[in-house]
């Protein structure tokens, strides 16, 4: 009983770097964790022996890993990879069930991990809004919103802007206007 567990335990030591991703770097080192996101020029792995290890993508060989990975080649689009294996210097195997894609390194911007619905989309904005309330001889009320929102999807831009102002005076609307 008690060497069947240690056959266990050995068989579960030797192989759990086998489920972690690889980076080969160009000074012949080797690092085994997990692909977080490259992105700026650092890949980012994270290690059981060392945490958080930011990595200059110049230095980096190639990669491998076993995860579903969301690849940018430019900035508007990109390939989820279900993974990557090690190529030649420089390369990397975008490995998509028959088709796998030999790409360079130096070609990519951006991997993370893909999203549920929409891999690419980036939306940004800012809702603005501003309420004066005068009470005196006579009452004023001011009421201002605006909003302005950007999201983009591939190649795809969705841009929306749009104001409303109105002011009373003693319950007389004086301005009522939108604009969109």
């Amino acid at each position: 009983m008690l060497s069947r567990t240690l056959l266990c335990l050995a068989i579960t030591a030797v192989s759990t770097p086998l489920l972690a991703d690889t980076v080969w770097l160009k000074n012949g080192d080797r690092l085994t964790g997990t692909i977080k996101v490259f992105d700026g020029g650092k890949l980012l792995l994270q290690t059981e022996y060392g945490g958080a290890i930011a990595l200059d993508w110049k230095q980096v060989k190639t990669l491998k890993s076993d995860q579903p990975l969301l690849v940018k080649q430019d900035e508007h689009g990109g390939e989820v990879s279900n993974s990557l294996q090690a190529a030649d210097d420089g390369k990397v195997v975008l490995a998509n069930g028959d088709a796998p894609k030999t790409v360079d390194l130096a070609s990519i911007h951006q991997i993370i991990k893909p999203k549920p619905v929409i891999t690419d989309l980036v939306w940004k904005g800012n809702i603005d809004a501003a309420l004066d309330f005068q009470q005196a001889e006579n009452d004023t009320n001011d009421y201002n919103v605006a909003f302005k929102t950007s999201a983009r999807h591939g190649d795809w831009r969705h841009n929306a802007k749009g104001d409303y102002n109105r002011e009373t005076t003693d319950d007389v609307v004086g301005t009522d206007n939108w604009s969109a």
